[in-house]
């Protein structure tokens, strides 16, 4: 089973293999055509916060835009084809120690492609996501395998932490958005 499914219900595995399968007969050619559309913001979004983009990782329909979590761990905001006229935005934020990853996935928001919209979101996830503290980590994930503090700075060595991004209190609206 895949980490992401450890500690989900069956039902939500079934929808998450389900989602999965759904896209995976789409060519990168076909997910270039749909991302286009709002590839632009997706960019200047991404530079003007100095953030790595991934894109379709494992042939997912996905963009992640990845950095280093100004408290710890690695964090993604993920931008996923929900269908033809949709995306979700879900931010993730993880921290790995040894065996054990501590983990928050946010179901997130699904958007229209319409660029303000999915700017709008992307910045409201980032703010959101830099703001919580480790008490959202509820998941914990075991590892196949146990990862040294020296794997865990390597990894953490190729994200940048997020540019031009204000902290909001945790009784702020927009903190608990994804939550």
């Amino acid at each position: 089973m895949k980490m992401e499914e450890q500690n989900m219900n069956q039902k939500e595995q079934e929808s998450y293999r389900e989602y999965l399968r759904s896209f995976r007969g789409e060519s990168e050619q076909e997910l270039d055509k749909f991302f286009d559309k709002i590839s632009e913001v997706l960019n200047s979004f991404a530079e003007s916060h100095g953030l790595k983009i991934v894109k379709y990782s494992h042939r997912f329909p996905m963009w992640k835009f990845i950095f280093r979590h100004p408290k710890e761990g690695r964090a993604q905001i993920e931008v996923r084809k929900e269908n033809d006229n949709e995306v979700r935005i879900c931010p993730v934020w993880s921290i790995s120690e040894r065996k054990i990853k501590h983990l928050f996935s946010s179901e997130g928001e699904v958007c229209s492609l319409d660029a303000d919209k999915v700017r709008e979101i992307l910045e409201a996830a980032l703010t959101s996501i830099v703001s919580w503290d480790r008490s959202v980590l509820i998941r914990k994930v075991e590892l196949s395998r146990e990862i040294t503090r020296g794997m865990i700075k390597k990894d953490l060595e190729q994200y940048q932490f997020p540019k031009n991004v204000k902290v909001i209190d945790k009784n702020d609206e927009n903190m608990r958005r994804f939550l």
